[in-house]
């Protein structure tokens, strides 16, 4: 069932979510739905938000075992304020028995990270200078986040809603939504620009016969997150590969662009005696890829800045290896000359997957056994 398609069957009228899409139109849905709470309102987005505010109460109490799940019942919400010290959204209740105060700090994400390390935890020491009772941090997140994130959030015991906590959250719900169009509208456009996306890509078919260059251009229009796709060519391509090298996908910022990189390299080919570290790296830039092969000082160096024995180790160790797999002959390499980057593998894009795989296979291997040689 897609549940995007299955809604706009039911609607033909544009969908204003279509045309503001910042983090902060998604602040201001967050801030309108908890607002029915706050208001006691009667109707379809008063019980959306309840049932979201009783997922974030479970998940705090999974972690902070002290932390009595509280009834709503006895609990006021106060306010809701946006962008206070930079916060998203905090939400505040007050008990109507007690003094207790419960503060919900909600960052809120579409595809971006956090915008400083720990972001949530220096929200909560700013709240803890101002206020008392139990502060519960949410990281909310429409977007893909991968296991590593995922893993990483839980280490730090933040609450983490994800995209598959908002569809099973909400999916059960769905014809509730008919009765508004504000929420009917939000939960089309979560499910045609991030739920259905995300699902199709991570069961996106790699087919054999067909090249790097005409993959890209099948992908180019989709709302297919990168990290996915990456993921998914990647496991394909080096899949065989996983018990010669260890393997590594990153994404690398760089001047204007992001480029996905998948490393491959061995322990022993990073050398302090003779100032060398050696990987492979497979990069695309959603423009083109590449599987270059790069060297690098021991203790990385800009050019300008590598001198004196340094520099001397370093160029020796460099063009020794070059040489080494010049005498080798691997198929489809280039050599090249700069200061990194020494070698690179021609004909990547337009070769069929199947048959670049096999080849690629075949030419790693071939390349590892030569940097080991010389390390």
């Amino acid at each position: 069932m897609n549940t995007s398609q299955d809604l706009d069957k039911q609607t033909k009228a544009p969908n204003l979510f279509e045309y503001a899409t910042s983090e902060l139109t998604q602040d201001a849905f967050l801030s309108w739905l908890f607002e029915h709470i706050r208001l006691n309102t009667s109707g379809a987005p008063h019980r959306m938000a309840e049932r979201l505010l009783h997922l974030i109460l479970e998940k705090y109490q999974s972690i902070d075992l002290t932390f009595e799940y509280p009834r709503l019942s006895d609990y006021s919400m106060k306010k809701i304020k946006q962008q206070w010290k930079n916060i998203d959204l905090l939400i505040t209740f007050s008990s109507n028995v007690g003094s207790e105060n419960i503060h919900i700090i909600l960052e809120d994400k579409v595809n971006s990270g956090e915008s400083r390390k720990k972001q949530l935890e220096y929200y909560t020491d700013k709240l803890k200078e101002k206020s008392t009772g139990t502060i519960i941090p949410v990281l909310f997140k429409t977007g893909y986040a991968s296991e590593k994130e995922k893993d990483d959030f839980e280490n730090r015991n933040l609450v983490f809603i994800g995209y598959e906590d908002i569809y099973d959250l909400f999916s059960p719900y769905e014809q509730e939504f008919m009765e508004d169009v504000i929420l009917k509208s939000w939960w089309s456009y979560f499910c045609e620009r991030y739920y259905d996306p995300i699902e199709k890509a991570k069961e996106l078919p790699i087919e054999n016969y067909t090249s790097l260059n005409c993959f890209r251009e099948e992908i180019k229009d989709e709302a297919y997150p990168e990290q996915i796709v990456f993921k998914v060519l990647t496991d394909y391509l080096f899949e065989n590969l996983h018990d010669h090298f260890l393997t590594k996908p990153f994404r690398f910022q760089g001047k204007g662009h992001v480029d996905w990189h998948y490393a491959l390299s061995r322990a022993t080919w990073k050398s302090k005696e003779r100032n060398i570290s050696v990987h492979i790296y497979f990069k695309w830039d959603t423009r083109k890829f590449s599987l270059i092969l790069k060297t690098a000082p021991y203790r990385y160096k800009p050019l300008k800045k590598l001198k004196g024995e340094d520099r001397e180790s370093y160029m020796a160790s460099r063009d020794a290896i070059k040489e080494e797999l010049k005498n080798h002959q691997v198929g489809h390499w280039k050599e090249n000359n700069q200061y990194l980057q020494i070698a690179h593998r021609k004909g990547l894009s337009d070769t069929p997957m199947g048959q670049l795989k096999t080849e690629m296979e075949r030419e790693l291997k071939e390349i590892a056994r030569v940097i080991d040689t010389f390390m």
